[in-house]
């Protein structure tokens, strides 16, 4: 059947670190063009709206966008479930995600589900399955939408970003985890959360009390210096006596890391080799290498054009930490995989 040309779009991807932004041109349904691209500060609206006015493809007014987040207070659960008849019923695992959440949000919960193993969706399956459960706080998602709009986004498409980034991260290194797992590490500024990706899956674990700005206040006492500034400034632009230091640094952060590395190992007899980091600034790629290295891991190598060249992507540069764009090229990269079917009603 005839299909419509394809049209560009916004791409917008917020995380507890950054807004990133790009137009996504599609030449063709399997070649995507990624232009004007941005990154922004988590809380810069105002430079975003600006940016969205500037760069709508279709003229002044709400633009359609394409948008990846993960909302506060979400979570990625595994279980074992027991489908009746398709598709699963949602509103039947509400109870288990209140049984495992932390907080409890007045206004109920957005559910969705996924193969754990494949990342498809669950829509046809009967009987024994283990499931990844997407929960967010329904309040959560309503104020990101709200948020949007008042840059001038309509959201066509929410995606929850983890699902995409750890589904590319599966894909591209499975070879690699036939023989031992992955330690994906998504660093926030007081907690670190921790999915270990093996042959059976993704295995998200309860986040680790230590995060950016956590290491920041604990480095301060060590380096002896009056301000966290100071601190950053060090860790931004770190000299030969810094990275000496460094170890010693990142004891604490390492022994919160080691005791997940381990009860992982020991509940499923499956060793990790690497350590993945997501969402770092710019200014911090040292700290991957270098936590690896305190637990004994390695950081697997990617070649962020070559794999985004794979998946029908083509851009020329990226602002900040170019390879650090993995999870918002991901979000991209699972839009050019489905096909366009204009905008929703």
């Amino acid at each position: 059947m005839f299909e419509r040309a394809p049209r560009s779009t916004i791409l917008v991807h917020t995380s507890s670190q950054f807004i990133r932004a790009a137009v996504l041109e599609r030449s063709s349904p399997q070649l995507t063009k990624i232009k004007a691209a941005v990154e922004l500060g988590v809380d810069d609206d105002d430079a975003l709206k600006v940016w969205v006015e500037e760069n709508s493809p279709d003229g002044p007014g709400w633009v359609a966008g394409y948008c990846g987040f993960q909302p506060a207070g979400s979570m990625l659960i595994r279980e074992d479930l027991v489908v009746r008849e398709p598709p699963p019923k949602l509103e039947a695992i509400a109870p288990l995600v209140d049984r495992r959440a932390r907080s409890h949000p007045e206004e109920g919960w957005s559910i969705g589900i996924v193969d754990a193993t494949t990342g498809s969706s669950l829509a046809q399956t009967t009987g024994p399955c283990t499931a990844l459960i997407v929960a967010m706080p329904r309040h959560e998602v309503q104020l990101h939408q709200d948020r949007l709009l008042e840059v001038g986004v309509r959201p066509r498409r929410m995606e929850f970003t983890p699902l995409s980034t750890l589904g590319a991260i599966k894909a591209h290194f499975s070879s690699e985890l036939a023989d031992a797992a992955m330690a994906v590490c998504e660093f926030s500024a007081r907690e670190t959360t921790l999915y270990f990706i093996d042959r059976k899956g993704i295995h998200p674990q309860d986040p680790i009390p230590f995060g950016l700005e956590t290491l920041e206040a604990s480095a301060q006492k060590e380096l002896g210096l009056d301000s966290i500034e100071a601190v950053r400034e060090a860790m931004n632009q770190p000299d030969e006596e810094f990275t000496r230091r460094a170890p010693r640094l990142l004891r604490i952060y390492a022994s919160h890391l080691r005791l997940t590395l381990d009860y992982y190992e020991h509940q499923t007899g499956r060793v990790v080799g690497s350590l993945f980091p997501l969402n770092l600034p710019a200014q911090r790629l040292w700290l991957p290498g270098a936590l690896a290295h305190a637990v004994d891991l390695v950081v697997p190598p990617l070649d962020l054009l070559d794999w985004a060249s794979q998946r029908g992507l083509d851009y020329d540069t990226l602002p900040g930490a170019g390879e650090g764009w993995f999870p918002t090229l991901a979000l991209a990269a699972n839009l050019n995989s489905e096909p366009d079917h204009g905008p929703a009603s």
